[in-house]
């Protein structure tokens, strides 16, 4: 192709690609092309071409380009470079004694790695951090390149990160004029700390974050507080108590609410690298005072580290067993039952594996609390005593089968014929209570289950709406839909599902008094199909309608 990269007309003006290059010929050339989503889009294949050329073919054909594209106009293009120096750099680091002529000159593949990406990296932090962040772009660039940075120093051997990368961002953090490097380069220290050797971090990477975090700008305390964690772990525990727990004191006591904000999410990781003696003694008195803190933001997310441990609950109730749950965890279950919602959340995502580790008797205690939740998970009925679900749950089930919203309407029905009850009968999957057998083993008695009679034609009619499996249902006419079913109708691919099950309950409350079909009748076992069909369609009828009328 007779064309030069930087004219305007041809291929180059109208986006057009030679897909006969290869790979490599597509990077060289359309990466000093004119049009700047062309460079952008073949930088991006850097990495991709360097793995598949090999770190020579990538020593002498690539790295000559990264000098023009780290000068690019366009951020999204340096960016880009940024992104793809780490899986450039992890090519030539396979093969690091692999030496090439670059510009005149013959250069290793170890070499180009810390004299060339490295030092072009470091470039785009300072020219980042110089520039207006309101325009947008260079905020981006500045995270890309940090965590190259970080990403090729775990690809250097421990001791050579100090005279290389450790050398760069302290540099940064020494520039009084931008706070933006500083910020910047807190956040590399904290990166860095687990990858240079232990003796460079408490040499170097230490008091550089201790003297950060008391930087007169809000943004770089926040940030120092936020690697306070990974640096404790970095650096142990004796020297992390010794000098770094004031600092964090110091700053939970911060004027910011988004300094004492950012202390609260570091500090599972600074608890974890602390003995317990001093978790108890300083950390537990400086949660507490989080938990009460001044701001709302502060507030949540010390409830969010509460909800952490909500969360973590059933398994250690599964571990300690029924007696010791009832003793030492209710009561802590209790208190998150009262918290914030935020606390409740993990309450409620554990409440069916809790529960399963206590005895009946102390899971009846919880069902008031239940229902005053409107948990949307059910899991946990069948853990409870059948009279027990009848009174408190189906009531609750009824409300939300009839509530105003139509969704609600559709989540009680699907989920309702799992309220497990204490004589199951199989139906299509779903575990019913068969309310025939109750009231007469032979399936032709008048008399009615004691439990069904407490909670009188409303108990009977939602037993039989949620002991049946929507799935075998037939379609009724269209013209039997009401209006009030209308919105939910057009919100379902099956709306018969929702009509027929709202026209179930509707036959709850029949002024004659006559009784819906019973559980008997429509969840009864394929083996008893038989000996049941006479009663049941004899009891269809007295109901006033036959398959059709339902």
């Amino acid at each position: 192709m007779a064309m030069n990269p930087g004219e305007e007309d041809g291929y180059t003006s109208v986006l057009e690609i030679d897909e006969s290059l290869s790979l490599l010929e597509r990077v060289k050339y359309y990466s000093q092309s004119a049009v700047a989503v062309q460079r952008l889009v073949h930088v991006q294949e850097l990495g991709a071409c360097a793995e598949e050329i090999g770190p020579a073919a990538a020593l002498s054909e690539l790295v000559p380009l990264l000098k023009d594209v780290s000068c690019d106009a366009e951020l999204s293009v340096r960016q880009a470079l940024a992104e793809q120096l780490v899986p450039l750099c992890a090519v030539l680091m396979k093969a690091p004694e692999e030496s090439a002529e670059v510009e005149g000159e013959e250069t290793s593949a170890h070499a180009v790695v810390v004299e060339t990406c490295v030092p072009l990296l470091s470039a785009m932090l300072t020219a980042g951090g110089g520039q207006e962040l309101a325009g947008g772009g260079s905020a981006q660039l500045i995270d890309a390149a940090a965590e190259a940075l970080v990403a090729i120093a775990a690809l250097l051997p421990a001791d050579e990160v100090g005279t290389t990368v450790l050398t760069a961002v302290l540099t940064l953090a020494h520039d009084d004029e931008s706070e933006e490097n500083r910020v910047v380069a807190t956040q590399l220290l904290g990166s860095l700390a687990p990858v240079v050797s232990a003796e460079l971090c408490c040499q170097f990477v230490l008091p550089e974050v201790i003297s950060l975090a008391d930087d007169p700008v809000f943004r770089v305390r926040k940030v120092a507080a936020l690697k306070l964690g990974g640096l404790t772990a970095a650096v142990g525990a004796e020297l992390a108590q010794a000098r770094l727990l004031s600092v964090y004191e110091a700053l939970a006591a911060d004027d910011i609410w988004g300094v004492r904000k950012a202390c609260v999410e570091s500090l599972p990781e600074i608890a974890n690298a602390l003995p317990v003696d001093v978790r108890a003694e300083r950390l537990v008195p400086l949660l507490r005072s989080l938990y009460e803190d001044g701001s709302r933001w502060v507030r949540i997310c010390a409830c969010q580290a509460f909800r952490t441990l909500t969360t973590n609950m059933q398994w250690k109730a599964s571990i300690l067993g029924s007696g010791l749950t009832e003793s030492e965890l209710v009561p802590t279950f209790d208190y998150f039952l009262k918290d914030l919602d935020e606390v409740k959340v993990g309450v409620v995502a554990s409440i069916a594996p809790f529960l399963r580790a206590l005895s009946p008797e102390a899971r009846h205690k919880y069902l008031g609390a239940i229902v005053e939740m409107r948990a949307e998970t059910d899991n946990w009925s069948s853990l409870l005593l059948r009279q027990a679900a009848v009174e408190s749950l189906v009531p609750l089930a009824l409300d939300l089968a009839t509530d105003s919203v139509a969704e609600v309407r559709i989540a009680a029905m699907a989920k309702a014929s799992l309220l497990g009850l204490e004589h199951p009968v199989s139906s299509g999957g779903f575990e019913v209570f068969d309310a025939d057998a109750e009231s007469d083993p032979s399936g032709g008695g008048d008399t009615q289950d004691p439990v069904l009679a407490a909670t009188s034609g409303q108990g009977a009619a939602i037993g039989s709406v949620f002991s049946t499996s929507l799935e075998e249902l037939h379609p009724p006419p269209t013209d039997s839909l009401t209006a009030a079913d209308g919105d939910a109708v057009e919100d379902r691919q099956k709306p018969w599902l929702v009509a027929s099950a709202m026209a179930r309950l509707d036959m709850g409350a029949r002024p004659d008094g006559t009784r819906p079909p019973s559980l008997g009748s429509i969840a009864v076992a394929p083996q008893a199909a038989a000996a049941t069909e006479g009663d049941t369609v004899a009891e269809d009828e007295a109901g006033g309608g036959g398959a059709e009328g339902r």
